[in-house]
């Protein structure tokens, strides 16, 4: 197996073969902010403009692929949210101030192979002001599909639907022993 790391400046894959770990470095134009999330052998990651791959080539190359720039905000996480026959597969990608983007990531894998078609990227609404976001896929509605859950640095706790990315859930959690974080 191959190990993907993200630097500022650069992606970096370490394959082990023969016990000895072989690295090969990608520059990367802009800054790398999140990421790297493998899907179907391909390594996506966002830079501070675009979301963009790397993958292996027929002669065994591991470089760039291309990029699409599909945001327009600085990214801090991204996550696949699977779906059973994997045809609505997306990646979702959070970023500052809590807005979010999300793609077919399957349609874009088969893009990539050569069919024409452009994929359709959503931005949804911003989540809440200020810190950090996470995200993470599960299925909280229980209806068999994968929404995101986004998680803030400050409290600040939404799951939506990715159809119509409407709100399903949301929660302000007090942070701190007493009860804040105190920042401002």
């Amino acid at each position: 197996k191959d190990v993907y790391s993200l630097h500022e400046n650069a992606l970096v894959r370490t394959k082990f073969s023969s016990g000895i770990p072989q690295m090969d470095t990608i520059k990367v134009s802009g800054k790398a902010m999140a990421g790297p999330v493998v899907y179907n052998n391909i390594v996506w990651f966002a830079t501070d403009s675009k979301l963009a791959y790397a993958r292996e080539d027929k002669a065994g190359v591991f470089g760039l692929g291309g990029s699409n720039n599909f945001f327009r905000f600085n990214p801090q996480d991204m996550a696949v949210c699977k779906d059973k026959d994997e045809s609505g597969d997306r990646l979702v990608v959070v970023g500052e101030d809590g807005r979010w983007f999300w793609t077919n990531i399957r349609q874009m894998t088969v893009n990539l192979a050569g069919d024409t078609s452009i994929s359709v990227g959503i931005t949804g609404k911003s989540l809440h002001g200020g810190g950090r976001f996470k995200v993470a896929c599960t299925d909280l509605d229980r209806d068999g599909k994968l929404e995101p859950i986004f998680l803030g640095s400050r409290g600040h706790v939404r799951a939506n639907l990715l159809d119509g990315m409407d709100e399903i859930w949301a929660r302000e959690y007090k942070r701190g022993a007493a009860g804040t974080s105190g920042r401002k």
